[in-house]
């Protein structure tokens, strides 16, 4: 198992974990809101890391 902090992230700076990986065997459901609130984690984590805002965007983004 892998010791996470609260946004899920590893003691690897980019790398979460969640699940399973996280807490050992478990609920299915529980694996689905680690999921979840890592891909939050992770979406934040980018933005930062890569100064994207909502308004800037970025090469690539999907438009509506």
């Amino acid at each position: 198992t892998y010791n996470v902090d609260e946004s899920k992230m590893t003691t690897w700076a980019g790398v979460f974990a969640g699940g399973d990986n996280v807490r050992g065997a478990d609920l299915v459901v529980t694996a689905v809101k680690d999921g979840r609130d890592a891909a939050e984690a992770i979406d934040a984590y980018l933005m930062v890391r890569h100064n994207y805002s909502a308004t800037k965007g970025h090469e690539g983004a999907a438009t509506e």
